[in-house]
C-alpha cells in the first residue's frame, strides 16, 4: 500500500516536471567477498552511456564493507570515484570529476507466500571538481528506496518500487529525483548473478529512461586472525 501511495504521488507531480532527457544504458560489474560470517568486502565498476547511439557519458569505480548485524539487517560504507561528461549534447568531450563517500542500511523483509520487502536509507557525501561551466562544490544526498518483490524460486525474483533522493546544498534542501524502479534477477548457487533492470528517472529539469543491467559475484574468503 505505502509503494502504491508514493507512486501515484510521483505520477501526480510528474505533471509539472520538464522535458525528456537521451535515455540511459547502465552495465556494472559487483564483488562481494565475503570475509566472515559478518564482514565482506564490496566493489563494483560501472560504464554508462545515452541515447540510441549508446553514446559514452560517465563511468566509476566504487568500493567498501559490509557489516552484517543478523539475516534481515546490514550497514555498509566506503567510497567512489566518478568521471562524467558535464553535458548530454553529443559534441561534449569535457568530463568533470565526483568523490563520494557513501554510507548505507539495508534491511530485508521477507514477507508471507514469497513475498519481500526491501528498505535501503543511503547517504553519498559528493564532492565535485571544477569544470568550465561551474565551480567545485559539496553536496549531501539523502536517498531512500523501497521495492516490494516476489520470488518465483531459490534463484529468480522480480521487485517493484520507488525510491527517493533529496540534496543539501548550500544550505539549501532540493529535490534531486525520484526514480521508479522494475528489477528482474537470477542468483546462481555459485555465487553468480544477473540483475535486469529499468528505471524512470524524474527529476525537475528533465526526465529519463535508464536500463541497466548488473552482473555479480559473490566470493567466500574466511579470514583467519592470529591471537
Amino acid at each position: 500500500m505505502r509503494i502504491c501511495s508514493i507512486t501515484l504521488l510521483v505520477i501526480l507531480a510528474k505533471t509539472s516536471w520538464a522535458q525528456q532527457a537521451p535515455s540511459g544504458e547502465w552495465a556494472s560489474i559487483l564483488v562481494s567477498v565475503k570475509l566472515n560470517e559478518q564482514w565482506a568486502s564490496v566493489t563494483d565498476f560501472g560504464y554508462r552511456t545515452i541515447g540510441s547511439d549508446f553514446r559514452y557519458y560517465q563511468n566509476y569505480f566504487r568500493t567498501g564493507v559490509r557489516y552484517s548485524l543478523d539475516r534481515h539487517w546490514s550497514m555498509a560504507g566506503g567510497v567512489g570515484f566518478f568521471n562524467s561528461k558535464i553535458s548530454f549534447a553529443k559534441d561534449t568531450r569535457e568530463f568533470g570529476h565526483e568523490v563520494r563517500l557513501w554510507q548505507d542500511v539495508y534491511r530485508l523483509s521477507p514477507l508471507k507466500n514469497k513475498w519481500i520487502l526491501n528498505h535501503r536509507f543511503r547517504l553519498e557525501e559528493k564532492h565535485f571538481d571544477k569544470t568550465s561551466t561551474r565551480d567545485p562544490y559539496y553536496s549531501l544526498r539523502f536517498q531512500y528506496r523501497l521495492l516490494g518483490g516476489y520470488r518465483f524460486s531459490k534463484n529468480w525474483n522480480l521487485q517493484l518500487g520507488p525510491e527517493w533522493m533529496e540534496n543539501l546544498i548550500r544550505e539549501k534542501i532540493l529535490l534531486d529525483q525520484v526514480r521508479l524502479y522494475a528489477l528482474l534477477a537470477y542468483q546462481s548457487s555459485k555465487g553468480y548473478g544477473i540483475t535486469l533492470g529499468y528505471f524512470y528517472s524524474m527529476r525537475k529539469a528533465y526526465d529519463q529512461h535508464v536500463y541497466t543491467i548488473a552482473l555479480s559475484k559473490n566470493v567466500q574468503r574466511h579470514v583467519h586472525l592470529q591471537q
